[in-house]
């Protein structure tokens, strides 16, 4: 569920990035129209300009759409009507994780489900093969005998010729099957077989969850790191893109190269929000292989 709706998040950022991409194309247009009509830009700049917009208006249904479908996946996993209208609230963030991997490992190899019924598994294995190696010692039974007697009904003295007597009997009892030592042997090599057999499958366990708990650390620690870069890439397209557009303006720009700055800024808009994306879901990924539950993770 937090995987869908950080799409549908996703999907509300790139229709943002791609309604102001539109709408710096069409101010380009608009300058590069009025260019042409004072006869300072050719007819070339005002077709280049009206075709990235058209590219740009194409695109952004394509988004809208997109937002659309992930709107209709949300209401359909709450029990909605897909045709509902749902304001769902909610920012893509970048919460802080502060665990190391030994400290991930540490806590799915307590945690995780499956490896708790792994354990259990081994435990009772040991305890059937303990049964069954049972065979092999003598069985120790305990025995107490109380006997009352007398010549009364309730066994109680009642007049001088009554009489009555309590007897203790406490014993214990040896038995050794000697002969039942060969099936008690088989016995035990199949109980210890299946011990074995249990052990290495929560062994086998371990090891995946392991790997998959190393596996989502290393996503997200690359999605953090692709964050900063996309950071990095906004700011400076962003001033490339108003450089482009401040030359354009003073005449010693071409509109190509406003239009190329547009589209690198959208592009480098879009790439950030993809790695906060990413940085969501695999930080889901993770507490899901950790173990661990997090619903306020949004």
């Amino acid at each position: 569920m937090q995987q869908y709706f950080i799409s549908y998040l996703c999907a509300v950022e790139n229709v943002a990035s791609q309604k102001e991409a539109a709408a710096r194309l069409r101010d380009q247009l608009e300058i590069t129209s009025a260019y042409h009509d004072v006869g300072l830009r050719p007819r070339l700049d005002v077709l280049q300009a009206q075709v990235d917009l058209g590219t740009s208006e194409r695109e952004l249904i394509t988004q809208e759409n997109t937002l659309q479908t992930a709107q209709a996946k949300l209401n359909t996993l709450l029990g909605l009507a897909a045709t509902d209208s749902v304001a769902y609230q909610g920012v893509l963030t970048e919460p802080k994780f502060t665990l190391t991997l030994d400290e991930c490992l540490e806590r799915a190899y307590r945690l995780r489900p499956d490896l708790y019924v792994g354990y259990k598994a081994v435990e009772m294995a040991v305890k059937d093969r303990l049964i069954a190696r049972s065979g092999y010692y003598p069985q120790i039974e305990a025995y107490y005998n109380i006997t009352n007697s007398g010549n009364t009904l309730d066994l109680q003295r009642a007049g001088d010729n009554s009489s009555r007597s309590t007897t203790w009997e406490v014993g214990a009892q040896l038995s050794w099957d000697v002969f039942q030592w060969g099936t008690t042997y088989f016995s035990d090599q199949q109980a210890g077989w299946l011990v074995a057999k249990a052990r290495n499958a929560a062994r086998q366990l371990m090891l995946d969850a392991g790997y998959d708990v190393k596996e989502k650390f290393l996503a997200l620690r690359e999605a953090g790191k692709r964050i900063q870069v996309a950071r990095q890439s906004v700011a400076q397209a962003r001033e490339a893109y108003d450089a482009a557009l401040a030359q354009y303006r003073e005449q010693v720009g071409t509109n190509f190269d406003v239009l190329d700055a547009s589209s690198k800024l959208l592009t480098a808009e879009v790439e950030l929000t993809q790695a906060r994306g990413d940085y969501l879901t695999a930080l889901s990924s993770l507490y899901t292989a950790i173990g661990e539950y997090h619903p306020e993770l949004l």
